[in-house]
């Protein structure tokens, strides 16, 4: 999409943004009537416009499924029902953990993913390793992705959670903050 709207604000045709009104607008040009961009111009928009409807088609029947799988299974259903956590991340953190049995604990999940560092004791003593990228780099990002999008809409909300987000956004500062 992108590149279609680079090629298309060169020729000095520039529209709202959005996925409805890109293709709205683009339709509209690739009209034999429109005399907005060359006729010889057209078809290769217009090849390109099916391109990018075949791909979002694509990605939204992807989503559905994701949807449905997350729906149905049980262990998906749970965590959906965490914030940060939708379609995409409920069925990666199942397909790449099943039912998380193999870790004591939720630090154990989140040393293997990387997003903590690990952590060793003797007696008194506790001493912290440092964060390693082993774990599934794609959950991590997901993850983090997740807690980003949260702690950007809580600053509107006035629920527990928010207001818990938008104090620590206030103490540690807005990048710090889906760090904890």
């Amino acid at each position: 999409m992108n590149q279609l709207r680079s090629i298309l604000s060169e020729y000095g045709i520039i529209f709202p943004q959005g996925h409805t009104s890109f293709y709205n607008h683009v339709t509209r040009i690739c009209d034999p009537r429109s005399q907005a961009i060359a006729s010889l111009l057209k078809p290769e928009i217009a090849m390109t416009l099916d391109e990018y409807h075949f791909h979002t088609e694509r990605i939204n029947d992807i989503n559905a499924t994701l949807q449905n799988i997350a729906q149905t299974n049980p262990i998906a259903t749970i965590l959906l029902s965490i914030p940060g956590i939708g379609a995409i991340n409920a069925t990666a953190l199942f397909s790449a953990i099943g039912n998380g049995s193999q870790f004591k604990n939720g630090r154990e999940l989140a040393v293997w993913l990387g997003l903590i560092p690990k952590q060793a004791s003797s007696g008194e003593k506790m001493t912290s390793g440092g964060i390693t990228k082993r774990g599934n780099r794609y959950l991590r990002k997901q993850l983090v992705h997740g807690a980003r999008a949260l702690t950007s809409r809580s600053a509107k909300k006035q629920d527990a959670l928010s207001l818990w987000i938008n104090q620590l956004k206030a103490r540690r500062g807005a990048q710090k903050t889906y760090e904890v």
